[in-house]
């Protein structure tokens, strides 16, 4: 809006002096002579014809500026009459208000410095105060007036019923004489409730002040004197409560007045977070009010330590640890919560596992805080009743209110058996099983450290068995820890165990002289679509007992490490003892071994131990006789052959070489060097008999010349050098279990001029001399007799 002095301005006349040095202007800019408006004319005649347009716009333009103008001032000069009026009228209201307040104000301010009359506020808070102790002397009267009527009433009934005895000394009871004394029991109860409810009030209402159950300060000396004083008070109510009824063992087991008031705000907020209707009551989420809870713990510790604890110390409640006592009075908070929602997840067994799961690790964390019942009042007064959390003074914790209900702790641990079941057939029936997996993946945590390459079910399985003894390792009792052993983790031990023996049992089947000789005669047992001679020979079966192998021995290995945890060491000596005194409800349940005197120093799962080593010793048993079997098979030229010919014994020799050279390269890759050897040495003993059997027992005595002898013993040479090419340097010294072969030859490649003196002495020979011979000859497998034996194959053997 344009303001005075621009309204002023713009109302004035044109100035014609103004217009004139304009114009002027305006034409010296355009023309700089006379010349110049002769010549240019056009444009003179423009400038004029602009000139009047704009004179004729504004002239437009200033009437109706003038026709608005009238108007607007009409308005404003309305509205300013207006504006008058009402600050006058303002203006008179104001001073009205103001003598109307001086006049109740100076009723309000007291006369009593001036004169005797008092003012009506004073009046009211005198007649107030006045009330106030006439009806604290009625109540008095009133609780004075009933307990001498209930009284009389029980007197009056009970010299009633005794004058009205029929016969002296034989009374017949009637309890309707009792009703007096019961009447003034329940009331002096109650009276008593409330004595103990308004100085719980007055506490509740400091707590409020000083921001309870938010993290407290007492930095200020007003809130912590009002503090001190509301809770010294509670106690000394609980004090002379207790000195009252000091027979009455019911007031001895109240706890701690003040600090069960503490707990009423922190209830309060975890009822409405986690009783009602709201999104943080979920049964699915029990780690919420676990956490809850333990941060209520954590965050008053330092207040009940420093503030709390010195109140009681300078009472009898000295002994009463502050912070132990506030954590035993917040678990019926949770206590309550599990028996609200336990029966509506037994028909859902993930959510109950999770729900333990998080209870065990509360009660942990509460153990790590250094709780326990030693300073609480649930141990110091000796508790009458034993409580489901406790048992003669040990906080077995909340845990115990879900297992030490049978039918929770059943439904738990069905669901966990079905898990761990559930598991195992997946486990099993994964296409990549039985595939072992590489040496950085050998253990499943950082204690097991082995050569060993496991197969994915053995690993997974013994990561699953490792889970299970996770979950249950907390339980508080034995007889649970048992039952999750007995019921969960051997059965599933035991299917793995008999999964690989009846695969042991499948392959013995398939690979029988029957079966090889009938292709198909088994094909119903293994399904359609699958060669038994090829699920059985050379490589693919070998890979097959390997993988079962393997996986037995990774199990094993496994066994024997958890038998030697504490944990299962604690349990196996608790089993012992249990036995020991007759106490056999548990042991006769355990698949393991009979817990005799003899037994008491074996392992928990001695018994899986020795099943899965005769295992291990079948399947080691079945993969020498497979290599040797095909061995044999595939050099069936080469051992049938009875003629020794130089070229036609090596043509013969490259498939049995061959092939026991790939089926060793499998067995140094998949087993570590200690079982490798074992298999070895087997199986070379094997070979060894074999070539012997067929090589040279078949010359008969006296007919193997010396030149046969020599192609033999190159033979042996070229099957001692065909496993050090595969097993060198990984296994050392792989000519070693070839010493007996090889003593066999070089005895028999004697030369000829030598061997005759060789025999002479051997046969002459006594025991004493035999180790004197072995190192002539440089041999040292062969005794005295198998010395005596060999040299009578020699066709120029001459006795």
């Amino acid at each position: 809006m344009a303001s005075t002095t621009q309204i002023r301005h713009l109302s004035k006349p044109p100035q014609r002096e103004e217009i004139y040095l304009q114009t002027t202007q305006l034409l010296n800019s355009k023309f700089s002579s006379l010349g110049d408006l002769e010549t240019e004319n056009e444009v003179l005649k423009k400038l004029m014809e602009n000139a009047k347009t704009s004179y004729e716009i504004n002239q437009a333009d200033y009437l109706r500026a003038r026709k608005s103008r009238a108007i607007f001032l009409k308005d404003t000069t309305l509205s300013i009459h207006s504006s008058l009026n009402t600050a006058k009228e303002n203006s008179l209201s104001r001073h009205a208000l103001a003598d109307e307040l001086g006049n109740l104000t100076s009723k309000l301010v007291s006369s009593y410095s001036h004169e005797k009359q008092s003012t009506l506020l004073e009046d009211m808070e005198s007649l107030y105060m006045n009330l106030k102790e006439l009806v604290g002397v009625r109540d008095y009267l009133l609780v004075i007036t009933s307990v001498l009527h209930l009284s009389d009433s029980a007197l009056s009934q009970i010299t009633t019923w005794s004058s009205s005895l029929p016969t002296p000394g034989v009374p017949t009871f009637d309890p309707s004489s009792l009703k007096g004394y019961h009447a003034l029991q329940l009331f002096v109860s109650s009276m008593a409730r409330k004595l103990n409810l308004s100085p719980e009030g007055q506490f509740l209402h400091i707590l409020e002040f000083i921001g309870w159950p938010n993290a407290v300060d007492l930095a200020g000396p007003s809130k912590r004197t009002q503090f001190e004083v509301a809770f010294t008070n509670l106690l000394h109510l609980q004090i002379e409560g207790e000195n009252i009824h000091r027979d009455d063992s019911h007031w001895l087991n109240y706890g701690i007045y003040p600090l069960q008031t503490l707990v009423i705000p922190i209830g309060l907020r975890f009822n409405f977070h986690f009783e009602g209707k709201r999104d943080t009551n979920r049964i699915d989420k029990p780690e919420w009010y676990f956490t809850h809870i333990a941060n209520e713990i954590h965050k008053h510790r330092l207040f009940l330590e420093e503030s709390v604890a010195p109140l009681l110390s300078s009472t009898k409640y000295k002994h009463i640890n502050a912070f132990k006592e506030f954590i035993f009075n917040l678990l019926p908070l949770l206590s309550r919560k599990l028996h609200h929602t336990i029966p509506d997840m037994l028909s859902h067994p993930a959510i109950l596992a999770h729900t333990i799961y998080k209870c065990l690790a509360f009660d942990a964390d509460l153990r790590e805080e250094g709780f326990s019942l030693e300073g609480t009042t649930a141990n110091s007064n000796k508790p009458s009743q034993t409580s489901h959390d406790f048992k003669n003074g040990v906080w077995e914790g909340l845990t115990e209110e879900i297992i030490g209900n049978e039918q929770w702790f059943n439904s738990w641990l069905e669901g966990e058996r079905q898990f761990v079941n559930d598991q195992y057939n997946e486990i099993i029936s994964e296409p990549t099983a039985w595939k072992v997996v590489d040496s950085d993946h050998t253990s499943i945590d950082n204690e097991v450290q082995t050569e060993l390459k496991p197969t994915n079910s053995a690993r997974r399985l013994a990561a699953l068995v490792e889970q299970v003894t996770e979950r249950y390792r907390p339980l508080p009792r034995f007889s649970s820890r048992t039952q999750f052993l007995v019921r969960v983790q051997l059965p599933v031990l035991e299917l793995y165990h008999s999964r690989i023996s009846v695969s042991l049992d499948a392959f013995e089947s398939l690979s029988t002289s029957f079966v090889r000789a009938v292709p198909g005669a088994l094909v119903q047992q293994i399904g359609h679509g699958v060669n038994s001679s090829t699920s059985t020979s050379s490589l693919d079966g070998l890979d097959k007992l390997v993988r079962a192998a393997i996986s037995a021995s990774y199990i094993t290995i496994m066994l024997e490490k958890w038998s030697e945890d504490v944990f299962f060491l604690e349990l196996w000596s608790e089993i012992n003892t249990r036995v020991a005194s007759r106490n056999t409800t548990i042991s006769s349940s355990l698949p393991i071994r009979s817990l005799e005197q003899d037994s008491i120093h074996g392992a928990i799962f001695q018994e899986l131990i020795d099943q899965y080593h005769k295992l291990i010793q079948r399947a080691e048993s079945i993969i020498v006789n497979h290599i040797c079997s095909e061995v044999e098979l595939g050099g069936r030229a080469y051992f049938s052959s009875h003629h020794v010919s130089g070229e036609e014994s090596l043509q013969s020799l490259l498939i049995p070489m061959s092939t026991l050279s790939a089926c060793l390269k499998l067995l140094v890759w998949s087993f570590p060097n200690s079982m490798f050897i074992k298999l070895y040495r087997q199986i070379v003993s094997r070979l060894s008999d074999l070539i012997y059997d067929c090589r040279v027992v078949p010359r008969r005595t006296g007919h193997m010349s010396f030149l046969e002898a020599t192609h033999i013993a190159e033979e042996c040479t070229l099957w001692v050098q065909s496993c050090r090419v595969v097993l060198e340097p990984t296994v050392k010294h792989s000519g070693n279990p070839w010493r007996k072969l090889l003593d066999t030859m070089k005895l028999l490649t004697v030369p000829e001029d030598s061997f005759q003196p060789m025999v002479a002495r051997i046969i002459k020979a006594t025991p004493a001399e035999l180790e004197s011979i072995q190192d002539d000859l440089d041999i040292s497998m062969l005794d005295l007799e198998d010395l005596i034996r060999i040299i009578q194959i020699r066709e120029d053997f001459r006795q």
